[in-house]
Parts: structure tokens; sequence; C-alpha cells
């Protein structure tokens, strides 16, 4: 990962935590930036001020610094990945709910996205389904996130899997079809968390993987 970067410069003399930050707020302003309107070269330059940056702060003991660079690292990790749609699942383990998105960080507008869900748990006596549902969510634009459903954790009991595909409004591109899942018990949700791209909230990035039919 690129945050590595980070350690092996050598340390400048030290500015004062304030300024830290707002060097740092800057930085996560122009990361966002970066999603739409920046070239590569703006963003390999934002990104070598990020790390420098970064390796100036690591040793101060201010809780909201190191709660910015944290922030700033997983934002500018982020800023040279691949960008494909994506789904996100946001757990709240407090209220004992959780959310879900497709989310696209893209450049292609989709006029339509239909899904189909259904959900499966297996025991000793065998594997037992649930009721399969079909829904249309409406369009997803370039660098914007619709919602998927929303339900109580108990929801997990099952493996939830998801056929989905994605219409473009250029009608020269293919239809995207694609297949994901949600685990069941939401195994791993804690320890993928991650700040995710587009809606900037804290959850599971779900890869999708393109299917045939």
């Amino acid at each position: 990962m690129w945050q590595g970067k980070a350690q092996a410069i050598s340390h400048k003399p030290r500015a004062p935590d304030e300024v830290k930050l707002i060097k740092l707020a800057d930085i996560y302003d122009n990361l966002l930036d970066s999603e739409n309107t920046l070239d590569k070269y703006q963003v390999e330059k934002i990104q070598k001020k990020a790390v420098e940056l970064i390796a100036m702060s690591r040793e101060s003991r201010n809780p909201q610094l190191q709660e910015a660079v944290k922030i700033v690292e997983l934002i500018a990790d982020g800023a040279f990945k691949e960008k494909k749609v994506f789904a996100a699942l946001i757990i709240d383990w407090d209220k004992y709910e959780y959310s879900s998105f497709i989310v696209n960080p893209t450049k292609t507008c989709y006029k339509e996205v239909a899904i189909v869900s259904q959900g499966f748990s297996g025991d000793d006596d065998g594997l037992s389904q649930r009721s399969t549902s079909f829904r249309k969510l409406g369009s997803l634009w370039s660098n914007s996130a619709i919602p998927l459903e929303s339900s109580d954790v108990d929801a997990f009991n099952w493996v939830i899997c998801f056929d989905i595909n994605l219409v473009p409004y250029d009608s020269n591109l293919p239809v995207e079809k694609y297949t994901f899942h949600f685990p069941k018990y939401a195994m791993a949700y804690d320890g993928s968390k991650q700040i995710l791209p587009v809606i900037y909230q804290t959850g599971q990035r779900i890869e999708l993987e393109p299917r045939n039919s």
C-alpha cells in the first residue's frame, strides 16, 4: 500500500498540530476533487503531498490529528484503485440494523439497475431457500449511489445472494451482468471496514463478479 512510502520519508522541521490539521483538510478536499476533476498528474502531486504530510504527523499524540491522518490515508489509498461499481454494506451493531448500496465511482451512467435477491441457509437437514425478490432500483448516475436494502441483522442468518443487471444510458454499451453476496453472519465485516468512495461512510466494500446469464 502507498502509505508505506510515508514511513521512509525523513522528518522535516516540525510544524504545529493546528497547521498540520489545516493542511490535512486541504489534502482531504483535493483528494475528493480527484474523483472527478483532476488528471493523473495532478492526483500524483496531491498523493506526494499527502505522503509527506502524513510522515510529519505520525509522531503526534494529538488524537484529532491522528484521526485526520487515518482518514486521509484511507482516501488517498483509494485514489488510484480501479474504479468499478461495487456493493457497500454498512452495519450499525448498536442499532442492530444494516443498510446497503450500489455505488458507482465510474464515469458511466446507468439508466436502469435491476436486481434479483434470494437467501440460502444450510444445516443438518439440508439447504433452505427463502423467497426470491425482483426489483428495479432506478437510475445510477456517475459518482453516485442508490439504496439496495436495509433490515435488521437477523437477515444475516442467511447468505444473501444478488444478481444485478446494469443498463448503460449509452445504447452502444452492453448490459453489464454481475453477481455478489452478503456472507452469512456478516463474517469478516469488522475486519474489512474502510471509508468507501462516493458515499464516504465506513463499511465493507463487496466486489461484483461477472456472470454469464
